[in-house]
């Protein structure tokens, strides 16, 4: 919850929690997954699509992390592929 207005919480849909609920915060979460869901007729692509345009929405207020020093990807580093049966 964030606070606004002084101390009072307000929840995750901008309205101010005056009152004890009863959902519990992961109640919340599938609640919201649930609508988030059906806005998109449970699409992955959509849903994707949809997170790709609030991500440039907000894109001024989120973090980038920097890639770990020795980590970068360079032309020698190449993935390791299984070999399946015997050799």
């Amino acid at each position: 919850m964030v606070a606004y207005g002084g101390l009072h919480p307000a929840r995750i849909d901008g309205t101010t929690a005056t009152v004890m609920q009863h959902e519990s915060p992961i109640e919340e979460i599938w609640r919201i997954r649930e609508r988030l869901g059906a806005e998109d007729g449970y699409d992955v692509h959509l849903m994707f699509e949809r997170l790709r345009r609030e991500q440039e929405k907000y894109a001024d207020r989120l973090v980038q992390v920097a890639p770990r020093p020795g980590r970068e990807a360079d032309s020698t580093c190449k993935p390791i592929i299984a070999k399946s049966g015997p050799a």
